[in-house]
C-alpha cells in the first residue's frame, strides 16, 4: 500500500477573517464579501474584516468592480488597495461600539444627524491617528455665524467656535497623533464651554448676550473627518469659509454621542447618507 500524498491544494493556505471583538476594544470592520489576494479580483460575496488598529490599516476607496488586496510584509494584516470611489467604512459588529475609518482622501469624511447643542448641550467621541493635522468635527448654523470646529494641530486638540459674539479657542493636549484611542468632551452650559481631552479640561467663557447654538430648524448636519466638496461653490452656506481647506483626518473614529433633537437625550449616532443637505 502506498502511502497516502497530500492534495495539492491541501498546502493552499486560506485565511477567514471573522469579526470580532479584539481584548483592547479596537473595531473589527466588516462587510459581505470575500476580497481575493490575487490581484485585481472580482468581489465575491462571502465575508471580510479589517483590523481598525490604524498603524495597520489605511482606508477607504473602492472600486465596486476590481478591489485588491496587499498582504503588509511587516504586520501580517490585510490591507485593501481599493480606488476609484470614497467610502467610509461603518461596522456595527453585535454588542461592540461602533466605529468607522477615515483615509484623507478627497471624498473622505462621514455625514450625522444635527446636534441639539441649543444653549446647554454635550458632544463626546473618541478617535486615533498617527497623523498630526486633520479636522476631526464641523457644524454650523448653516451659515450665519455659529459655528464648532475640533480639529488636530500639530498633535494637539483644538476647537475653535464662535456663538455670535466672535470666535473662540481651546486647545488641550499634545502628542495625541499616538496610535491611541482619545476620548473627547465638548459641554456647553450657557457662555461657557468646556473641552475635555483624557480627563484633562480647559474652559472658555464666550462674550455677548445670547449663547444659543444658531437654529436647529436651519443648523447644519455634523460632518467628521472632511467636508462635502458640494460646499466649495456654496461657501455662504458656511459659518466658517475655511474649514473647507482644513486637511482632512486619517484615522479612526468611535462612539459618536450626542442629543440630535433640542433637548433630547444624547444617544450614539450613526451615519447619514452622504450628500444629505438642507436646501440652498
Amino acid at each position: 500500500m502506498h502511502p497516502r500524498l497530500p492534495s495539492p491544494h491541501s498546502t493552499m493556505r486560506h485565511t477567514r477573517y471573522k469579526c470580532r471583538r479584539p481584548a483592547n476594544n479596537d473595531r473589527m470592520v466588516s462587510s459581505d464579501s470575500l476580497l481575493s489576494a490575487t490581484g485585481n479580483a472580482s468581489l465575491r460575496k462571502r465575508s471580510i474584516a479589517v483590523n481598525a488598529s490604524l498603524r495597520s490599516t489605511r482606508l477607504v476607496s473602492a472600486d465596486v468592480n476590481s478591489i485588491s488586496v496587499n498582504r503588509s510584509m511587516h504586520s501580517g494584516i490585510v490591507q485593501p488597495s481599493l480606488r476609484s470611489v470614497a467610502l467610509v467604512l461603518a461596522c456595527f459588529c453585535a454588542g461592540a461600539a461602533s466605529g468607522f475609518l477615515l483615509d484623507g482622501s478627497a471624498n473622505s469624511y462621514a455625514q450625522f444627524r444635527k446636534w441639539g447643542g441649543g444653549a446647554n448641550g454635550s458632544l463626546e467621541f473618541e478617535f486615533k491617528t498617527d497623523q498630526p493635522n486633520g479636522l476631526l468635527l464641523y457644524t454650523d448654523d448653516g451659515g450665519t455665524y455659529d459655528f464648532f470646529e475640533i480639529k488636530l494641530v500639530e498633535g494637539a486638540l483644538r476647537l475653535r467656535y464662535n456663538l455670535g459674539g466672535g470666535a473662540q479657542i481651546i486647545t488641550v493636549g499634545r502628542d495625541l497623533n499616538d496610535g491611541h484611542w482619545h476620548k473627547v468632551h465638548v459641554q456647553r452650559h450657557e457662555d461657557r464651554t468646556i473641552l475635555t481631552v483624557d480627563g484633562v479640561s480647559q474652559m472658555r467663557t464666550s462674550r455677548g448676550k445670547e449663547f444659543r447654538f444658531g437654529r436647529f430648524a436651519t443648523n447644519s448636519d455634523v460632518f467628521v473627518g472632511g467636508m462635502p466638496s458640494w460646499y466649495n461653490t456654496k461657501l455662504t452656506l458656511l459659518a466658517l469659509p475655511s474649514v473647507i481647506f482644513e486637511p482632512r483626518f486619517v484615522g479612526a473614529v468611535r462612539n459618536l454621542i450626542y442629543p440630535d433633537t433640542e433637548g433630547g437625550t444624547p444617544r450614539r449616532q450613526e451615519t447619514r447618507p452622504k450628500d444629505h443637505r438642507v436646501s440652498a
